[in-house]
Order: C-alpha cells, then sequence, then structure tokens
C-alpha cells in the first residue's frame, strides 16, 4: 500500500463508525408464561438427559425449582403491580 491509503484507513474506519443515535430503550413488561402444560412437556424432556450421560432426574428436579420460583416472583409482581394501580 502507498503512504496515503496508510495515511486515510484511520480516517475511513472512524467515519464508518459514526451513524445514527442508537434509540432509545422502552420499557418492557413481563412476558406471560407458556401455559402450564406446555412447561411441564418440557421439563419431562429433561429426563431423556440420561441417556446421554447427565443426570435427567436432577435436571429435571432443578428445573421444576426454577419454574416454582419464576411462579412465585411473576405472582408478588402481579400483586405489587395490581397494588400500585390501586392505591
Amino acid at each position: 500500500m502507498n503512504r496515503p491509503t496508510i495515511a486515510a484507513l484511520p480516517l475511513l474506519l472512524a467515519l464508518a463508525g459514526c451513524g445514527d443515535e442508537p434509540k432509545p430503550q422502552t420499557q418492557q413488561t413481563p412476558a406471560e408464561p407458556p401455559p402450564a402444560d406446555e412447561r411441564e412437556r418440557e421439563v419431562r424432556k429433561a429426563r431423556a438427559l440420561d441417556a446421554v450421560g447427565y443426570d435427567g432426574a436432577g435436571v429435571e428436579r432443578q428445573l421444576r425449582k426454577t419454574i416454582a420460583t419464576q411462579d412465585a416472583q411473576q405472582k408478588r409482581l402481579e400483586e405489587a403491580t395490581k397494588a400500585a394501580e390501586n392505591p
């Protein structure tokens, strides 16, 4: 490469990095959990991990514990939202 090309390269890279301002993030509403029967099917699939050498029953127990925690957190969030809406 010749010298002017090498000198212009950092300038071109700097200009390429300039662009539109980032969009402001919108407030997200909590996502609805999937139906219980769909979650149950997914949890049962964890038992198949036994076939590839993992502790499927242990993974299933951990999944059930995580789902229960998420359900409790969702319930508390809904109660807090209702309480904030109805002062």
